[in-house]
């Protein structure tokens, strides 16, 4: 048996979260779709800004979260993306020493940080418009092959999936994963980068190297190009990869070898803030996957870490280490 470093790599975008109260109006009038994923150039960041005052900045990103969380309910993690040598780049790093994930790119000069505004609206649902800033600079040349050797499980969430660059370093990674016996996870991230990459994604899951995809239910409609929920899993029973599929209130369904296997969400008394739910699931889910436990298990520890992060504010929600016991 192999004796990894690291239960789960994280690879992906990281950026300093800016949490933003507004309403529907405001989408409206920046074209913005609610709920969904929306990325913002330079000017269209500073014309927000000018309009709106964040009321907190947090370190956020899909991978960072999930890392994050991960690592504070015990499990050895490890971080591949760019971080700006400024303020939110160093404070991003000190986090991840902080919380003992290993991270050894080096932070790049005269760049900035990725930034997402994150605009909480009245019913809890949270709409995202990130600048990506040093991101769009991830290439194939970042990929640590030591790391990805030492990693069980590699997941890769947050990448621009219609970038070449980008496109190359996830290729890279998957390629070198399955070379040295790696699990392999990608995250479906939003309808927005299924719309703008919807062949990259079916011909990466084509080629038989990634063993797990997950995501919401409204991302799978989007891959397969359907408009009711049911139709996605007959689909996705005839597919070589594992599905996990998450769906908000009514829990998740993971598709394994053709058998569908539900599991419910863990119920709370209120619901404050969404935003990382999914981020949660995926490090509840991957962490027990990593400790040899079964399909109901992984989705069973999902459904609590998610249940943790809805009843606090912001992405990252305190856990334990206690939580990381099975």
């Amino acid at each position: 048996m192999v004796a990894y470093k690291y239960d789960i790599l994280c690879i992906g975008p990281a950026f300093v979260d800016m949490f933003i109260n507004t309403n529907d109006d405001f989408f409206f009038f920046f074209c913005f779709k609610k709920s969904t994923w929306n990325r913002v150039d330079v000017k269209t960041l500073q014309d927000i800004l000018k309009k709106k005052t964040p009321y907190a900045k947090i370190s956020g990103g899909c991978a960072p979260n999930t890392a994050a969380c991960a690592a504070m309910i015990g499990a050895k993690v490890a971080f591949i993306h760019k971080l700006g040598n400024d303020e939110c780049g160093r404070m991003v790093a000190n986090e991840f020493k902080n919380m003992g994930i290993a991270f050894e790119n080096k932070l790049v000069d005269n760049e900035i940080t990725g930034t997402c505004l994150i605009f909480l609206s009245e019913d809890g649902e949270r709409t995202m418009s990130p600048y990506f800033g040093v991101q769009r600079l991830f290439s194939s040349e970042d990929i640590n092959e030591e790391m990805i050797k030492q990693s069980k499980i590699i997941y890769i969430v947050g990448c621009p999936m219609n970038e070449k660059a980008s496109q190359d370093a996830i290729l890279k990674s998957i390629s070198l994963a399955k070379q040295y016996g790696n699990i392999t996870a990608i995250n479906t991230f939003d309808v927005n980068s299924i719309a703008m990459a919807k062949d990259f994604y079916k011909s990466l899951m084509n080629t038989g190297m990634v063993d797990i995809l997950i995501g919401n239910r409204n991302e799978f409609m989007a891959y397969y190009d359907v408009k009711n929920e049911n139709e996605i899993y007959p689909l996705l029973q005839k597919e070589k990869f594992m599905s996990v599929v998450t769906r908000s209130g009514e829990g998740s369904i993971t598709v394994k070898d053709g058998q569908l296997i539900e599991v419910p969400v863990k119920k709370v008394d209120k619901i404050l803030d969404t935003t990382g739910a999914g981020d949660s699931f995926a490090s509840g889910f991957l962490y027990a996957l990593a400790k040899g436990k079964n399909i109901q298990e992984c989705a069973q520890k999902g459904a609590e870490l998610a249940a943790e992060t809805i009843i606090q504010l912001g992405a990252r929600p305190k856990l334990t280490k206690e939580m990381g016991i099975f």
